[in-house]
């Protein structure tokens, strides 16, 4: 009997998913393996937890779904809390797994655990790109032929965009194996959260919730098709999408979006709004490639660009006040502090900052902001900035936050700096102060 392994790592679906498709059709029994691996939940070299609790909170919500699905197929979904690679290789052993099927990473993290699980198990090795929208097969260039700047690469890709069709998985038994429970992680100072009832983000993790979300913002409530009027919004379910975190835990993959505003698009209307989130979903490929030709890059001071964009207000190019090039440790009681607390001279980055740290959600209107006000007001590395965010949101992906702080820092994919004035932001998109009352006056809640 063949006997493989899949292991899930940044996508947890059993929808549409290739590798599992192929694991299911390939071998006689399949087991399903996730690591709470110790190296996620610890604190970084910035001073942050990789992984902070609400998404940790959203990650077992999204497993516990997972495990009920996966079980459904005749398959079980086998937890490890530690290394990595020792929890896949006793697991492999124990089953005589011949194979092993997973997620095809990019990043370095990812690829150097991925080099250490293939040095501790002999089985063969499957990778498929679970989570991308276009296979790199079909991407009709190569790398290092990648455009630089984004609207290129747009362009290029809508003249033959193909998306493959969904695949599906193989039922591999009768009988449903046994549910285990979530491991506590306690331990590692992962404590129980809940966001208030104010919160954009209410939604559960998981593959079900995903496709519950996406058919209401679609067919349930035809909320896409006024999608590019409303997604610069603050508060609220609905001014956005919110399939950003689903997207990012791999919950539903890009594809199935993609197909359902495709069908929205012939049985209701096709506009620019409908558009919109297909662009939205090709900015998400464009950062992921980009990782995949820069790597480390992505984690330098001068990013990808190498140096900082001429728009760089001068002061902020000196060596002696913004080191860039070098990490360097900054006071939490300065300007660090006070906007990570969200107690800095503008009341729309503090209320912003108050969201973040009270939900794991923050409007991409008021990421971009407070990215600028950090980097550009402030004279902080925007590294700081991009750790932070790693540890609290919930829609946390690499390529995408990196991809987005060296973009408003000036040292990423555009020759400008996103420097934006606070005021403005605020009379335009805030006008009435909603959103900063809303999450600056605890008293009302």
């Amino acid at each position: 009997m063949k006997t493989a392994i899949i292991w899930f790592t940044n996508d947890l679906r059993v929808d549409d998913h290739p590798g599992l498709a192929a694991a299911t059709q390939q071998n006689d029994q399949v087991i399903a393996y996730y690591c709470f691996d110790p190296a996620d939940y610890a604190v970084t070299t910035w001073g942050f937890r990789k992984t902070g609790d609400f998404r940790a909170r959203f990650i077992a919500e999204s497993l516990e779904e997972l495990a009920r699905a996966l079980s459904a197929l005749g398959i079980e979904l086998c937890y490890h809390q530690g290394d990595t690679a020792e929890g896949l290789a006793q697991l492999a052993e124990k089953h005589q797994a011949h194979r092993i099927y997973t997620q095809n990473h990019w990043m370095p993290e990812e690829r150097a655990r991925i080099e250490r699980c293939q040095q501790w198990c002999s089985a063969a090795w499957v990778f498929h790109h679970n989570s991308l929208l276009i296979d790199p097969e079909d991407l009709g260039m190569n790398l290092e032929d990648l455009p630089w700047i984004f609207t290129e690469f747009r362009k290029k890709i809508e003249r033959n965009l193909r998306i493959r069709p969904a695949v599906k998985a193989r039922k591999m038994s009768d009988s449903c194996p046994p549910i285990h429970p979530i491991p506590e992680l306690t331990s590692w100072n992962i404590q129980p959260v809940s966001p208030p009832s104010h919160t954009a983000f209410p939604f559960r993790g998981g593959g079900a919730s995903a496709l519950e979300r996406l058919h209401h913002y679609t067919f349930g409530t035809q909320k896409v098709a006024w999608y590019k009027h409303t997604r610069n919004g603050m508060l609220g379910v609905d001014y956005s999408t919110k399939f950003s975190p689903y997207l990012a835990l791999g919950c539903i993959s890009a594809r199935t979006i993609y197909r359902t505003i495709k069908d929205f698009e012939q049985q209701h209307v096709k506009n620019e709004d409908t558009y919109w989130v297909i662009f939205e979903l090709l900015w998400r490929e464009f950062f992921a490639y980009t990782a995949m030709k820069y790597g480390a890059q992505f984690f330098s001071g001068f990013g990808i660009a190498k140096q900082l964009s001429p728009e760089v207000p001068h002061w902020k190019k000196s060596p002696s006040v913004n080191p860039w090039q070098q990490k360097k440790s900054i006071p939490s009681n300065g300007p660090w502090g006070r906007w990570v607390n969200g107690q800095t001279a503008s009341d729309f980055v503090n209320a912003h900052m108050v969201e973040l740290a009270q939900t794991g959600w923050m409007s991409n209107r008021g990421r971009q902001n407070v990215a600028s006000y950090l980097v550009h007001e402030l004279g902080v590395d925007w590294r700081w900035g991009a750790a932070y965010f790693e540890s609290l949101l919930l829609d946390y992906d690499p390529s995408s936050n990196y991809g987005n702080w060296m973009y408003v820092a000036g040292v990423g994919n555009d020759p400008r700096a996103r420097v934006f004035n606070m005021e403005r932001q605020a009379q335009q998109y805030d006008p009435k102060g909603v959103h900063q009352k809303t999450w600056l006056q605890t008293a009302l809640f």
